[in-house]
């Protein structure tokens, strides 16, 4: 029963200590945090083979079939928090960090030339596009900092449905 519980203490430790590089990861997104977390994993599923084939009392042994299984879980669970950063990464870092600004100089360059041209309703208009993709980047930006719903819903309300004729 001894070995059993310095078994179970040393396998709550590190349990602990995964955990707690999840929550690390997810406010810092921190590699070393990431790392850390499979270190972790890799020694608490070290100590969870060793109690599947060492606890041989009958309700112990399902205690710890039962945190093998919900382990999986978790593990598939934060795959998926990982998973996702990245995609948000490339989304950010690909696509809205690249294409914003080069809409930006194409916008100016519109103004630019209407203004040269003295086209008043161009200069105007892209003036006001102008406008709308600055909001609809702030608003984005402050998304990616607060994942709220209202963010999302400034974009949507900063990005007029022009119509085309």
């Amino acid at each position: 029963m001894a070995r059993d519980a310095n078994l179970s203490g040393r396998l709550q430790a590190n349990m602990l200590m995964f955990r707690m590089n999840v929550k690390d990861f997810i406010i810092t997104r921190s590699y070393k945090d990431l790392q850390e977390y499979a270190d972790y994993y890799r020694k608490m599923s070290g100590f969870l083979e060793e109690a599947q084939a060492e606890i041989s009392d009958p309700d112990r042994a399902r205690q710890i079939d039962l945190v093998t299984e919900h382990l999986k879980e978790y593990v598939a669970a934060f795959d998926k928090v990982v998973d996702y950063r990245q995609r948000r990464n490339n989304a950010v870092f690909k696509i809205l960090d690249v294409r914003g600004p080069h809409m930006e100089v194409n916008l100016t360059a519109i103004m630019t030339s209407a203004e040269e041209c003295n086209d008043m309703a161009a200069a105007f208009h892209a003036g006001l596009a102008m406008k709308h993709l600055l909001l609809a980047r702030l608003y984005v930006a402050n998304f990616l900092v607060n994942n709220d719903q209202r963010s999302v819903d400034r974009v949507n309300m900063s990005l007029p449905r022009y119509k085309i004729d």
